[in-house]
This record gives structure tokens, C-alpha cells and sequence, in this order.
């Protein structure tokens, strides 16, 4: 059965930080809709969310903003700002709509807070690791070229007599290992 509550709760921003209870717009076996909105009193460049539920969720969405940190075994969520919603001026209004997922018939309390920056008040900066692998392997008559480029735990190459030797992490790439 859907509950709908019309109520849309919106405060006013003060000092750079404001909490709210958040009303459910819908709720559902397994699920519910919520939406928190904030009036802006002052400029922000950058900003966090901590949305707070009464029960731990299985999943909760959120599509105008990343959730950064998932705390107290799913029952805070901190979320921040996404590229194109960073800059809140002096009367605009901060909403933020979320979708959350548990076990049967869920109606949490949901509580918000807002505060300019990130939870220490400063900018938040994403930073993004790669690894790339690639392994090549060349034979000929009596010749094995083995080159290895690697960030796993352990590798292995063979040895003219067919055993494998181990080699183990190393900031070093393993090259040219030749045999006769």
C-alpha cells in the first residue's frame, strides 16, 4: 500500500549548518521516498549532507549528490555535493530527493543536516587510482621472453627446466627474463 504524505519540510540555513527532520513522500514493502529541502542564507561553494535513519537500510539512491561514507552499519549517510550543484547562493533552495531499500514494511525517522564544505568544513577533493596489467608472453625454439607488469600479490614464469619460480610484489616491473 502507498502512503503519501504532501509535506515537503524546507529550513532555513544558518551559520553554515541547519538539522531537519525529513518527511517520507511514499513508502513501500522493501522501500520508501523521501525528500529534505534547505533555503539557502548564505553563499556556499561546496556542501555535505549527513542523512540520518532511525534503522539501518539496505541501499539508499541519491541523485543529486554522492554518497561519500556510509556509516553505524547503514543507518547514516554522508553525501556531498556532485560538480554542477556545488555553488548555493542566498536564496536558493537545496533539495535533496533520495530513494532507500530494506526489509519488509520500512518507515524510518530521517533527520538531515546540512553544513557549507565537506564534514570539516573544507573542500572535498575525489582522487582516483588505476591498475593496469598486461602480460606478454613470446616462444620460440629455445627461447622464452616473459614480460610482466603487474600490481598483484605474486607472479610466476617458467623455468627452463619447467618449474615455476614465484616472484613476489616488488615496486619494480619484472622484465626481460630470458632463458636458454
Amino acid at each position: 500500500m502507498w502512503t503519501v504524505l504532501l509535506l515537503t519540510l524546507s529550513v532555513f540555513v544558518v551559520g553554515g549548518h541547519c538539522d531537519i527532520t525529513i518527511p517520507l513522500t511514499n513508502h513501500w514493502n522493501g522501500g520508501f521516498q523521501g525528500q529534505g529541502c534547505f533555503d539557502i542564507t548564505e553563499e556556499m561553494h561546496s556542501w555535505t549532507i549527513t542523512l540520518t535513519f532511525d534503522q539501518p537500510l539496505n541501499s539508499l539512491d541519491v541523485y543529486t549528490a554522492d554518497i561519500v561514507q556510509t556509516l553505524d552499519g547503514g543507518k547514516v549517510f554522508v553525501l556531498h555535493n556532485k560538480a554542477w550543484n556545488k555553488d548555493e547562493h542566498v536564496g536558493d533552495r537545496l533539495c535533496i530527493d533520495f530513494q532507500g531499500h530494506g526489509t519488509g514494511d520500512i518507515h524510518p525517522v530521517v533527520t538531515a543536516s546540512l553544513q557549507a564544505g565537506d564534514v570539516s568544513g573544507n573542500p572535498i577533493t575525489a582522487t582516483s587510482t588505476s591498475t593496469t596489467t598486461s602480460t606478454t608472453s613470446t616462444t620460440t625454439s629455445t627461447t622464452t621472453h616473459s614480460t610482466l607488469s603487474s600490481s598483484s600479490t605474486s607472479s610466476a614464469t617458467p623455468t627452463p627446466s619447467g618449474k615455476l619460480n614465484t616472484f613476489f610484489p616488488t615496486s619494480k616491473s619484472l622484465t626481460d627474463q630470458s632463458y636458454v
